[in-house]
């Protein structure tokens, strides 16, 4: 993420933060948590039998899961591995029905965890029903192999790296605080691959999981210290109250995660973030509009071309400051000046440029959008719509119409 400076990034969390709020990540956090509780129990089955069929025994793998939920989850998780343990022991459950069923609990969670990241990055699937279940079969088999994979992180850290850090005498408890952040890193990442519906580098991908991890980390020991300043709190749930306080430790986790997946949609996005900045938020920070401008905008001196007649239409052009002529040479020439837009209708039909435009000042600003900047611009700042249809409406006026008739569209910020 480094190429992007440390003015795109702070927008990209800025509009993260906005973003995950206004997506409703919240309640998608509490949904997600839903269908994680019933997914729980299947999960973990599947995983004793994968690891007890190829690595170790099925006593062995569950000590091995227990260790590794016990260092991410709020200790809480025995009510869990008591059910586990009891269903491991009932060789039915180990029969392919059993192994179909313990599967196909699993799809609810996956096909919600789909539709949620879609939501977010704003991407519809067009595929057909019986290819979208075959993938989410598939990604539920994902899901427990990315566990599996943490459980082997977790033997392997328990026999072989626990006796080399004996060795170099690294105080034991720095070393778990460690191994945990880097094995769930790890892990948060391949989750992440698997289930993004868009293609991101992976080094983005990485960067956030271990940010989400760091904050994963910071949160566990203050859910620990408030349960203990709370020894009453779920009380009201009686019996159920350890069931209960899972159930909150994983909401408070699908709500970093899906602020994770915010923050990757915003990276993905990130021209658009800008441009949005520069549009529709014009009147903040100028420092930092500036710098935005120096990277993002094109200046031209007075007469300057921006476009010929007869250019590709496949951008829509902003006007930050200045002023630029449109030029056809059968009517007066329209003004798009700061505010506006111009090249609309050229993008939208995809015929070429009908007129040549001209910048009139000098240290004219212009914003070059291209489609697909366009397109997500509209859909995370649809106030814009207005503008461009006043500005489309009047370079589509009848002919003859004077230059100095013009309608200056402002773009307000709705919050």
């Amino acid at each position: 993420m480094g190429q992007y400076g440390k003015t795109g990034l702070s927008l990209v969390l800025k509009e993260s933060v906005r973003s995950f709020y206004k997506n409703n990540c919240v309640v998608f956090s509490a949904s997600l948590a839903f269908y994680a509780m019933f997914a729980a129990i299947p999960i973990l089955l599947l995983a004793v039998l994968a690891l007890g069929r190829v690595l170790v025994s099925s006593q062995d793998a569950i000590g091995a899961l227990q260790r590794l939920t016990s260092a991410l989850l709020p200790g809480k998780q025995k009510v869990i591995f008591d059910e586990v343990y009891s269903l491991s022991l009932i060789k039915g459950i180990w029969s392919t029905v059993g192994i179909i069923t313990c599967l196909w609990s699993i799809v609810p969670l996956v096909s919600a965890l789909k539709i949620v990241f879609s939501s977010i990055f704003k991407v519809e699937s067009k595929r057909p029903f019986f290819y979208e279940l075959v993938l989410d079969v598939s990604s539920a088999l994902m899901l427990m192999l990315i566990l599996i994979f943490l459980v082997i992180g977790e033997i392997t850290y328990s026999q072989v790296v626990t006796r080399l850090i004996k060795d170099i005498s690294l105080p034991l408890h720095l070393a778990d605080l460690l191994t945990n952040f880097v094995i769930a890193g790890t892990g948060m990442a391949i989750f992440y691959y698997v289930f993004i519906p868009v293609k991101l580098k992976f080094r983005h991908i990485l960067a956030v999981s271990y940010l989400i991890s760091l904050l994963w980390e910071m949160v566990r020991p203050t859910l620990f210290f408030f349960i203990t300043l709370n020894p009453r709190f779920g009380i009201a749930f009686g019996s159920l109250k350890a069931l209960f306080l899972l159930f909150m430790w994983v909401y408070v986790s699908f709500f970093m995660i899906l602020f994770g997946v915010e923050i990757m949609a915003n990276l993905w996005r990130k021209e658009t973030v800008v441009l949005r900045e520069l549009i529709i938020r014009a009147h903040k920070n100028a420092a930092e509009r500036r710098k935005l401008l120096q990277k993002y905008a094109v200046s031209y001196k007075a007469g300057g071309v921006v476009f010929e007649k007869g250019s590709p239409g496949n951008r829509v052009y902003y006007v930050v400051t200045g002023c630029v002529k449109l030029l056809t040479g059968d009517r007066e020439p329209l003004a798009a000046c700061e505010g506006d837009f111009f090249g609309i209708a050229s993008m939208l039909s995809g015929i070429p440029e009908p007129e040549t435009a001209i910048a009139v000042d000098d240290d004219t600003l212009v914003l070059h959008i291209g489609e697909k900047d366009f397109s997500d611009l509209i859909t995370l700042a649809p106030e814009i719509t207005v503008t461009l249809l006043r500005r489309l409406a009047l370079q589509l006026h009848t002919p003859g119409e004077p230059a100095q008739v013009r309608e200056t569209a402002q773009v307000k910020e709705t919050m």
